[in-house]
């Protein structure tokens, strides 16, 4: 195992998106919209926006992947410390180490006396939450709640998306639980009142646009596209240093 030596904040070079750059940032982040209006692209330009610049000490993602093939291309980035794919056991692996992660920071801080971690982030991503409250709600709720509720301290965040934005899926006691959301199309005007509690993602472009709520900003956005080129870029860059160490 070869070591990097002053060498902590060298990431690929390239430009990224400032706008999935601030929705990282942000407490737990909610994406929905119908079949084809860009969840994928939104989700992958985050991830993206983070290996571009951060390295894996700074910024790290737990992947829930059922679809096997969304987020598939950053499992062997050495950002990745946990990839699950469509297995119902390995989503509550997933799950129970980001609830591990945030108890071990808790002691941490607790031991140092801090009021608020210090350390980087992790990125719990969920890419389709509609799939797991389907099939394991009573097993994964629970510990998605319990890293909405507590995880910001600790910077543990939550990012979902679901294709599915309806009331049984998108419920009052689960979306309490985001700060942000992002609207992409919907089908109908009640999908979009789902989403954001107004109608109005119905009429967006096809992809493209999304209606962005965050603590400090509401309103329409542009979304960058992120070629499939500039993200195979990213991702073998740090995937060829997979047994790296930085210090």
């Amino acid at each position: 195992m070869m070591t990097i030596v002053n060498e902590k904040h060298k990431t690929p070079c390239g430009s990224y998106s400032v706008l999935y750059d601030e929705m990282a940032k942000q407490t737990h982040l909610l994406i929905a919209g119908r079949t084809g209006s860009g969840k994928s692209t939104v989700e992958n330009g985050i991830i993206h926006s983070q290996l571009i610049q951060k390295n894996c000490s700074e910024s790290q993602f737990i992947l829930i992947d059922p679809k096997r093939v969304e987020l598939s291309q950053w499992k062997h980035t050495p950002h990745c410390l946990f990839y699950s794919a469509d297995e119902p056991s390995s989503r509550i692996q997933a799950l129970t180490l980001a609830n591990d992660i945030m108890q071990d920071r808790f002691r941490i801080m607790e031991d140092n006396h801090q009021r608020k971690y210090s350390g980087g982030t992790v990125h719990v991503v969920i890419d389709e939450l509609a799939d797991l409250l389907t099939t394991q709600k009573a097993d994964v709720l629970p510990l998605i709640q319990r890293i909405g509720a507590i995880g910001r301290a600790v910077s543990v965040l939550l990012l979902c998306c679901t294709q599915c934005p309806t009331a049984s899926i998108l419920s009052t006691q689960l979306r309490c639980n985001f700060t942000s959301i992002l609207g992409l199309r919907t089908r109908t005007a009640q999908d979009s009142r789902n989403i954001i509690g107004i109608k109005g993602c119905e009429k967006l472009p096809e992809y493209g646009q999304g209606y962005l709520i965050t603590p400090h900003y509401e309103g329409i956005v542009n979304l960058p596209m992120i070629s499939e080129a500039e993200l195979d870029r990213v991702a073998n860059y740090w995937s060829n240093r997979k047994n790296y160490v930085v210090v």
